[in-house]
């Protein structure tokens, strides 16, 4: 059997059996495939499988991920502590809630065992990179979005998830701003010294993000981001989201001291990371000066990787 069918997995029998939940399977692959970067699907996937086999070895029977409880979650990570570092620690519980949070939205699960538990604070070895992959599922999978609130709570987050936009352009968003090019939605921003650029919306963002649209009606010079009593000629006030984004943090057991701009900084830093050039990504960050977009890079270099290695001068 290969590692990545193994999350989907039960004590039966004195093997590790499948569970035979077509949509419990076909949730989990598609969380997993929605991940561009192949180490990343790799590490959800480890980690999903470390938490089924440590239910395996304590004989913890289980028929499905419904009867995963709060005490189950809390047990291993007190055995994970001894065995790995904090920030390892902290990424596999993350890994754990970003899942069950995904669980929950299916209506596979009731509640996210892992929210609020505790978790060893996490070392910070690159300081400049924001919030991790981990981290942003956990926080834009939190709300469900059934009510207002929730929705546009989880349509703010995800925004500012997908396109790195500084929290004052995302709350002076007007529905005239939200166009279509090519058949492509994309959300036309007004930056710092009235420079206009033009963002492409993920297809994650844009789902919801038309939802609370049209549950809302907006239309022409609305606002999108508005406090839910009032009109919608007053963008929402920055310090609401802030206040809003606190509480989720703290919700989910996350480092507190994350900020609105964490979302920025991790965005940055993920298309650098990823190979993206770094003129194509200071234009989408609305950067005027190169140098302000290179400071989001703080991965070491390797010598195996220095660009003089590739010269070649044909004849």
């Amino acid at each position: 059997m290969e590692k990545m069918d193994l999350i989907y997995i039960s004590k039966n029998e004195n093997s590790l059996a499948p569970f035979k939940n077509k949509k419990l399977t076909d949730t989990v692959s598609q969380f997993l495939s929605n991940f561009l970067s192949e180490n990343t699907r790799v590490a959800y996937t480890t980690d999903f499988f470390d938490f089924v086999a440590y239910l395996h070895g304590r004989n913890i029977e289980v028929s499905g991920p419904s009867e995963i409880t709060r005490q189950h979650v809390i047990d291993y990570r007190d055995y994970i502590r001894g065995e790995f570092a904090p920030n390892t620690v902290h990424r596999k519980l993350s890994s754990l809630s970003s899942l069950f949070a995904e669980l929950q939205n299916a209506n596979l699960v009731d509640l996210n065992p892992v929210k609020g538990i505790k978790r060893p604070q996490a070392i910070s070895l690159r300081p400049k990179t924001g919030l991790s992959d981990a981290e942003i599922n956990e926080i834009c999978a939190y709300y469900n979005g059934e009510t207002i609130g929730s929705l546009q709570n989880k349509v703010l987050l995800t925004f500012l998830s997908y396109t790195g936009c500084r929290i004052s352009e995302v709350t002076h968003i007007k529905a005239s701003d939200i166009v279509f090019e090519n058949d492509i939605p994309i959300v036309v921003i007004n930056g710092k010294g009235a420079k206009i650029r033009k963002i492409p919306l993920h297809a994650k963002l844009w789902v919801v993000l038309k939802e609370l649209i049209q549950r809302r009606e907006k239309s022409g010079d609305d606002f999108i981001f508005t406090a839910i009593q009032k009109n919608y000629s007053t963008p929402l006030r920055r310090s609401s989201v802030h206040k809003m984004l606190k509480k989720t943090l703290l919700s989910l057991g996350m480092d507190f001291n994350k900020t609105l701009h964490s979302f920025r900084r991790g965005v940055i830093s993920n298309l650098l990371e990823n190979g993206h050039r770094i003129e194509s990504v200071a234009e989408v960050s609305g950067h005027s000066n190169i140098n302000t977009t290179k400071g989001y890079l703080v991965r070491e270099e390797k010598m195996e990787d220095n660009p003089l290695l590739s010269l070649s001068f044909k004849n």
